[in-house]
This record gives structure tokens, sequence and C-alpha cells, in this order.
């Protein structure tokens, strides 16, 4: 059976969100891709409560265990959705760690919200919380904390640089 994925639609007082700094030579790995077999993410932001979120569709390419969504999925759109905070917050960090618990199997077809917060920040390290859930029910399905490392712009590039050079090497 095909299920295909609803265009996102945001809650009263979410504005939408553009996918985090293009720095690199491709796109995002989760938002990136809005292929209806796999994921399909949108991001928003709503000032009143200073929290990003996420409508997170869970398609059949990103099945784990039978008719459900693979972890790793939703730790990666967990990933993603909080560095979207910490970037909204003004911070250009990357991950250090994600952590999940996983409550209840996502099934897929599952256009879940995903609620993510910075939480503080200490000296270069920003500490991120996340929950997701199904919107009709409130049923939470996973939650997660982060912490990422703040990074100055030129580490960021040499990052770009380094993998400019891997490919320009692998299509010798």
């Amino acid at each position: 059976m095909e299920i295909t994925a609803p265009e996102p639609q945001p809650k009263p007082g979410w504005k939408p969100l553009t996918n985090l700094p293009d720095f690199g030579i491709g796109r995002s790995y989760i938002s990136g891709d809005t292929s209806v077999n796999r994921l399909r993410v949108a991001y928003y932001y709503h000032e009143s409560n200073d929290l990003v979120y996420a409508r997170a569709w869970f398609g059949w390419a990103a099945e784990g265990p039978p008719g459900y969504a693979h972890g790793g999925s939703i730790l990666a759109v967990f990933d993603e959705t909080m560095g979207m905070a910490v970037f909204s917050a003004g911070y250009l960090a990357v991950a250090a760690s994600v952590t999940g618990q996983f409550r209840k199997k996502v099934p897929l077809g599952t256009d879940a919200i995903v609620e993510a917060k910075v939480l503080r920040t200490e000296r270069r390290k920003v500490y991120t919380q996340g929950s997701m859930y199904c919107p009709n029910t409130g049923l939470v399905f996973a939650e997660a904390e982060g912490l990422y490392v703040m990074q100055k712009t030129d580490q960021i590039v040499d990052g770009m640089m380094v993998s400019a050079a891997l490919q320009a090497d692998a299509a010798i």
C-alpha cells in the first residue's frame, strides 16, 4: 500500500523556518529530501514560547520494525530539529551527543510534531531538549536530549574544504 506525505500544516502562531544554512555541497540529510517515500520535515518557530517545532512525516523508506519508523530516523529528526533550535537561538554549533528515549513506536505514515528548545549554554556547549508526539492524541513517541558544541565559521568552512577534496580524489 502506497502512503503519501501530507503537506505540513503549521499551527497558529508558528512561523516557517528555512533549512539550516547551506555551508556544504549537498542538502540536509533529513529535510533536504522531500521524497514522499522516506521523510518529510518542515520547521517552525513560535515566538511566545521560544520553541522550534517540526512536522515530521515518516514514509515506508524510513521503516525499521515492520510498519514502524526506524529509531535512527527518529533520532536524526531530533538531531536536526534540536540543531534548528540551536541555530534559531543564534548559535552556530554541531552535535556532540544526541540521546533518545523511545516511549512508543511511530507508525509509518505518522505526521508527528517535534518540539525542541535550548535549555542552557555553558561556554561553548549548548544543551537542548526535544519531544515527539502525535498531534491528534498527544501520545508521546520519544524524547531526546542533545549537546551541541559552538563552532566558528572557519571551522565549518574547513570541513567543507576537506569534503570537496575527498570528492575530488574520488572522481579521479
